[in-house]
């Protein structure tokens, strides 16, 4: 890992759903990815990541909800990882989906404008053992079209954004999703998960200003 700066007095927060919460299909696991970003950055993470939360509403849970609960000035950097439950278990449009981002996100920065926020997009789903890539969900769009919208929701934001399929697209493929993703459907194994916090490790080392 190449470190090209210095985390020690840095204070992350991430945000997001199951995958942010450290959920293995399972149970909520106590290494999950925020626990070993921290470790690899060596710096405090506070991980508020809820099981099942979305960026669309209404729910007690959805993006809007959490980052009104936020005092956003106590932290300098924030992981946004959301996306996949708007796809699996809701019927909002993906234009509201990605306005919503845009929403949240300008009400981030509005609450402190000094905060570097980081887009981290979904990891490959596997939906009846089968790659959701290309299959419609609830909303009309497939989960390709959800990633690329999300992309660039946070790309005209100006906001840095993980791409696994650029970044990383070995990681959790057709070939070894059954051995990466503890339910063989979507939430990663213990090891997975330590992998991915290596992936945004070094992505926030190699990007961050």
């Amino acid at each position: 890992m190449k470190k090209t700066f210095n985390f020690n007095n840095y204070n992350v927060i991430t945000i997001g759903d199951s995958i942010t919460k450290g959920y293995d299909g399972s149970k909520v696991l106590e290494h999950n990815y925020p626990k070993w970003l921290a470790y690899y950055l060596q710096t405090n993470v506070t991980n508020v990541g809820e099981n099942g939360a979305t960026i669309t509403g209404p729910r007690i849970i959805d993006m809007t909800s959490k980052i009104n609960s936020i005092n956003w000035t106590d932290y300098q950097l924030v992981l946004c990882f959301y996306g996949t439950n708007d796809y699996g278990h809701r019927k909002t449009a993906i234009e509201d989906v990605s306005l919503t981002l845009a929403n949240n996100l300008n009400r981030i920065r509005q609450a402190n404008p000094h905060l570097q926020i980081y887009g981290i997009l979904p990891t490959p789903r596997y939906d009846n053992y089968k790659n959701a890539d290309d299959v419609l969900g609830m909303g009309g769009y497939t989960f390709s079209d959800l990633i690329d919208a999300l992309k660039l929701t946070y790309q005209v934001l100006n906001i840095p954004t993980l791409d696994w399929r650029e970044w990383n697209p070995m990681m959790i493929t057709d070939d070894n999703y059954q051995n990466k993703l503890n339910d063989s459907h979507l939430h990663p194994t213990a090891k997975a998960y330590q992998e991915i916090a290596i992936n945004i490790a070094n992505y926030l080392y190699n990007t961050i200003k």
